[in-house]
């Protein structure tokens, strides 16, 4: 009888890996092999030890969105020779506000807190099952809104201050969505500026 042959596997022309670092965590990067040539492309994004329930979720939440952009590269390459117009991979906004709380952490940064207080107030204002490529000024504007008018911690109101911190937060966390071509721009760049939170003028003593 003859021997059926199995077809080929099909291998994936992006691959994600990762690289040990010295202090334990993993370093997430692309590996792209197109047209007999090989390239890289380090996310910045990085996978923690699992010494906790917490960790497991941190990671998981960092590979859903290194994976969407694993995704869309394919989908571009595929596109790109084929003629069609590319799609944004869905990724959910809190696991990217997880994602870029790590990549700050990885970068030395001292906002960890206010990523936290942060992600708590867009899940009070938005829900969990709101994705990037669902943000648009309106969301946008919705949320500084939430915050002048209805964010109250232990039912006081925080100072403007406070408030244009968790505003920065988000702003900051999608223009890293940008650099990482999950969208196409940032809609809070849409809003005036007499519609952002804005900070009383500072009294000046001038000595005469």
């Amino acid at each position: 009888m003859a021997r059926i042959r199995q077809p080929k596997k099909v291998k994936e022309p992006v691959r994600l890996r990762m690289k040990d670092l010295s202090d334990g965590s993993k370093s997430l990067y692309l590996d792209i092999y197109r047209n007999g040539k090989r390239t890289y492309e380090y996310l910045k994004m990085y996978l923690i030890p699992e010494t906790d329930e917490n960790a497991r979720r941190r990671n998981k939440a960092t590979m859903n969105a290194a994976n969407a952009i694993k995704s869309k590269r394919i989908i571009e390459m595929t596109n790109g020779e084929a003629g069609i117009e590319n799609e944004k991979e869905k990724v959910f906004l809190l696991d990217w506000m997880q994602t870029y709380k790590e990549n700050q952490e990885k970068r030395g940064k001292k906002d960890e807190n206010q990523i936290k207080v942060a992600i708590r107030i867009i899940e009070d204002y938005a829900g969990k099952k709101v994705t990037l490529d669902q943000i648009d000024k309106a969301f946008c504007q919705g949320y500084i809104d939430y915050l002048m008018m209805e964010y109250r911690p232990r039912g006081k109101r925080v100072s403007n201050f406070t408030l244009k911190n968790y505003y920065r937060v988000l702003n900051s966390a999608l223009n890293a969505a940008v650099r990482a071509e999950l969208m196409r721009s940032n809609p809070f760049d849409k809003i005036d500026k007499s519609d952002k939170i804005r900070l009383p003028e500072s009294k000046r003593s001038y000595m005469t």
